[in-house]
């Protein structure tokens, strides 16, 4: 009777332990959502003129001044439509120090929406950005959703947003890769419309199929982990910029 009931009480504890770190990450999930939600009240506006479609993610404006004063390694915003991925674009002294800490660069698991260091999003021809694989679909958690062909045609576009510029870009490609992918090269040659080549390959890799646009510019990269904890794998979304505009003052 003892034993068992040590067992019992071994199997209450292993259960209150699991619940515990449970609700522990679901408000972690929950906590860094509010706060996401508090930045965009903040940082994201739409026009208010009735001859403007408020609707189109192409006339959003972001307060770049205000998000600035918060830190000054914010350097763009990125939004999908009908996702979660809705938030700011930070660049750090290194290419690491993003992954585990917030917008605030408070340190976080959940981590940021960040780029290499150096990159420029206005210039460079080839941007990769990186973010987390959260099961609960923040950061890049819902990358993988642009395997299956229905979601893909159904989530044609991302909006990339600088200080300068605001930019549609229109999917060509999504697929699995390692994490040495020469994919993930950083290619600063200061011409964003010389990317042929790098399309054309990326479309020839694709598990989707897309349309190449009739504009092309920059490609974006969006990458995350697929797959187990650790995994050298990532799967990586491609865009391409078919549609951009200066940010009047």
């Amino acid at each position: 009777m003892k034993a068992k009931r040590f067992v019992n009480a071994v199997l209450v504890v292993i259960l209150l332990t699991l619940l515990f770190l449970g609700f522990r990450e679901l408000y972690m999930f929950w906590s860094a959502q509010e706060d996401n939600n508090s930045l965009k009240e903040v940082a994201v506006k739409v026009p208010d003129d009735p001859n403007i479609d408020a609707e189109d993610p192409f006339n959003r404006y972001i307060d770049f001044d205000a998000l600035k004063k918060i830190n000054p390694d914010i350097v763009g915003w990125i939004y999908i439509p009908d996702t979660l991925v809705d938030y700011p674009i930070l660049v750090g002294d290194n290419d690491r120090y993003y992954l585990n800490h917030d917008y605030q660069g408070n340190w976080s698991s959940i981590g940021s929406i960040f780029g290499y260091a150096g990159v420029d999003l206005n210039k460079d021809n080839h941007v990769c950005l990186f973010g987390h694989n959260m099961i609960s679909q923040q950061m890049f958690g819902g990358l993988d959703n642009w395997k299956s062909q229905e979601y893909a045609d159904s989530h044609k576009y991302c909006y990339i947003y600088t200080p300068e510029r605001t930019k549609e870009c229109s999917l060509i490609s999504a697929f699995r890769c390692h994490k040495t992918d020469a994919v993930f090269e950083l290619d600063k040659s200061g011409d964003a419309t010389d990317t042929t080549e790098l399309i054309v390959s990326l479309m020839e890799r694709s598990v989707v199929k897309a349309d190449l646009p009739d504009n092309t510019g920059q490609v974006f990269t969006l990458s995350s982990c697929d797959g187990y904890t650790g995994t050298p794998y990532r799967f990586i979304c491609n865009f391409v910029v078919s549609r951009e505009k200066y940010v009047l003052e």
